[in-house]
């Protein structure tokens, strides 16, 4: 029950009489271990023909940098989400300034026909207290599938 709830959440402009044509899945783990990107694309036909791509996504930031320090601070993170190939539609940007993590879900219009790639991008700021707020390590890393 709750993962049903769970994916309604993440799926907010999608109805029943959308049929699901494909979907992919991606996890990245940068070697620092500092950034951590999972989604999930999925491109559904609606009822009228057109389509739309739902990009559900989780990210972590400085999660080992910050462990290095006896006082860590929230870190300042920038999500990227964008649709290429065969098509460049404009970035969602989600600036997140004082968390770790974050999550989320976006419904793009796409054309009717062809193949997408899917792009999440995270960059992270890392921080600690040193004794003031000091920024300790800039990471990025990025990973993409093709429906």
């Amino acid at each position: 029950m709750c993962e049903k709830q769970k994916s309604e959440l993440l799926e907010p402009d999608l109805v029943l009489a959308d049929t699901l044509i494909n979907s992919c899945t991606r996890e990245y783990l940068d070697g620092t271990g500092d950034i951590y990107i999972k989604f999930t694309s999925k491109l559904y036909q609606r009822s009228n023909g057109s389509r739309c791509m739902n990009v559900s996504w989780f990210v972590s930031g400085c999660q080992t940098t910050s462990k290095e320090f006896p006082f860590p601070a929230p870190c300042e993170m920038k999500i990227t989400i964008w649709i290429s190939e065969p098509i460049n539609l404009p970035a969602i940007v989600h600036q997140v300034p004082s968390s770790c993590t974050a999550s989320g879900a976006e419904t793009i219009d796409v054309p009717s026909s062809g193949n997408y790639r899917t792009n999440v991008k995270l960059e992270a700021k890392c921080y600690a207290y040193l004794p003031v707020k000091t920024l300790i390590a800039i990471r990025e890393g990025s990973c993409n599938c093709v429906i």
